[in-house]
């Protein structure tokens, strides 16, 4: 990693630290309900993961390694924000959850390997400078053998305005924010405010995960998304995902993608 790029990824680390305080208060996280977040075809993609080594990555407050820590599985949480990891530790109480305060790209010499599953995604993806890189560090956790399950936001989603008009990018491109105004509810960011992001399409994606010696073997496209982006969306009542109403078009909001190495 160049010496800008890691400028870029530090400035991002010390956003999410700003961050941290007021994801923890927010409704849209709601930390102290134990309600399953993980949407039903993510259960019905993972299957039984009781007994699994699995390795959460960005895992940031621990919403969905709770998830899984509670179906069973031995869950290992890394993220390179020292507030978000503190705070998933408080949050995980009696669960067995390992957390570990690290940068994504140094994740094999902080968790080593051997997993049988590796989960990422829901706004991790735009966080990676160098796809290649990562793919290889999630070949390199895995198991032989082992899964990389990945759910992440379509990127059609990201493109389209609250009046469905195409007005971002889809084939990938480094882009910078400065905003004081997190995705969730809250108060404005006390600080460091800036932070970078790296879009990356489907192709991108699919071909970078077969040269690093990932096999995929599953890509869906899924109608519903984890928060309403535009106004008069619809939410399931047991499952908490939302989706448009009949009248607005048919499109992809989320997508998950299965790979073995």
């Amino acid at each position: 990693m160049d010496a800008d790029i890691r400028s870029k990824v530090e400035t991002n680390r010390r956003n999410w630290e700003a961050r941290t305080p007021v994801h923890l208060a927010s409704r849209f996280y709601d930390v102290h309900n134990d309600t399953d977040r993980l949407a039903p075809f993510e259960w019905a993609e993972l299957g039984d993961v009781a007994g699994l080594r699995i390795a959460h990555l960005q895992c940031h407050l621990g919403t969905d390694t709770r998830c899984l820590a509670r179906a069973g599985a031995k869950m290992t949480g890394l993220d390179f924000s020292e507030s978000s990891v503190a705070a998933a530790r408080e949050l995980a109480g009696d669960l067995d959850i390992t957390y570990v305060q690290s940068d994504v790209h140094d994740a094999v010499e902080a968790l080593g390997g051997g997993f049988d599953l590796v989960y990422t995604g829901k706004g991790s993806l735009m966080w990676l400078p160098d796809l290649y890189r990562w793919a290889e560090i999630v070949r390199d956790l895995l198991a032989p053998g082992g899964r990389l399950y990945l759910v992440e936001f379509h990127p059609l989603a990201w493109m389209l305005n609250q009046d469905f008009e195409i007005v971002g990018n889809y084939l990938p491109e480094a882009t910078s924010y400065d905003s004081s105004r997190t995705y969730t509810d809250g108060p404005e960011l006390a600080a460091d405010t800036v932070n970078y992001q790296w879009n990356h399409s489907l192709g991108e994606l699919v071909t970078t995960l077969n040269r690093a010696g990932l096999r995929v073997t599953e890509l869906h496209e899924h109608p519903v998304l984890a928060w309403d982006q535009w106004p008069g969306m619809e939410r399931d009542p047991v499952t908490g995902w939302w989706r448009l109403p009949a009248h607005r078009p048919k499109i992809p909001l989320t997508y998950s993608l299965t790979a073995v190495r």
